[in-house]
């Protein structure tokens, strides 16, 4: 008995020394994974910005290469701003910001306002956003010409989204957070869907204004401040003195 105890004891020994050795591979070929992952990783220039805005002004800045990102306020009776993304001079429609952040036609990460029901409040808590643009004229020109049909519905509509969605395959991207702002609470109950934004609302520094007399179910945004962040190609040539940090690009 004190034989086969001790060929068991020796047995388990030597599996417990196979295991460890095993996790022990298991675990360098992860890292090896891990590291050669790192290394295949589409590189980027990250670039930051940080600005403000009084309701009903613009801002612009050169983000290289003859292209600009622009914070516009949002046409109709709304109060807040739309994320663009152009050439320099370049004022059609759609931009290169729209044409790669859909769904299209409907509530996105670029309008930072009070549209599809949003509140003040709603729109400067939905933080942070996310955002693509597309980074050449060939890009552009080609994304808007499927725009079109890709937003009507018709029968063209599939093949044209397609097209869209191959060009936003090579998008860079980027994220906008709110760091302070200005607002008169909108009255109204949170749509739905912002009930989530809505709930985080504590963790923006904001101020809030009085009313007046004749507050208003979605109320307005005095003013912002914030900071961009871009991932720009590892080629992309940055405007003089504008420095940017070596990253990973974000999906």
């Amino acid at each position: 008995m004190k034989k086969q105890q001790g060929i068991w004891m020796r047995f388990s020994s030597v599996a417990a020394r196979n295991s460890l050795a095993i996790l022990a591979l298991a675990g360098l070929g992860l890292l090896g994974t891990l590291a050669q992952a790192q290394q295949s990783a589409p590189a980027c220039r990250l670039v930051t910005f940080d600005g403000q805005l009084a309701s009903g002004s613009s801002w612009k800045t050169a983000i290289g290469q003859g292209w600009e990102l622009r914070l516009v306020p949002i046409a109709g009776n709304y109060s807040g701003w739309d994320m663009v993304a152009a050439p320099a001079g370049d004022l059609a429609y759609p931009d290169a910001l729209l044409l790669a952040t859909p769904p299209w036609g409907s509530l996105t990460e670029r309008e930072i306002g009070t549209t599809f029901g949003l509140r003040a409040q709603d729109a400067i808590a939905w933080m942070p956003r996310r955002f693509h643009f597309l980074t050449s004229p060939d890009q552009l020109a080609r994304a808007r010409k499927a725009f079109p049909a890709a937003v009507s519905g018709g029968p063209a509509a599939a093949s044209a989204s397609n097209a869209l969605l191959t060009e936003l395959k090579h998008a860079a991207s980027g994220d906008f957070t709110i760091t302070g702002a200005k607002i008169v609470a909108g009255i109204a109950d949170p749509p739905t869907f912002a009930q989530q934004w809505a709930s985080h609302l504590g963790r923006v520094p904001y101020q809030q204004l009085p009313a007046g007399a004749n507050p208003t179910p979605r109320g307005e945004i005095r003013s912002i401040e914030f900071r961009v962040r871009l991932w720009l190609p590892a080629t992309w040539q940055l405007p003089k003195g504008l420095n940017a940090e070596k990253s990973t690009c974000e999906p």
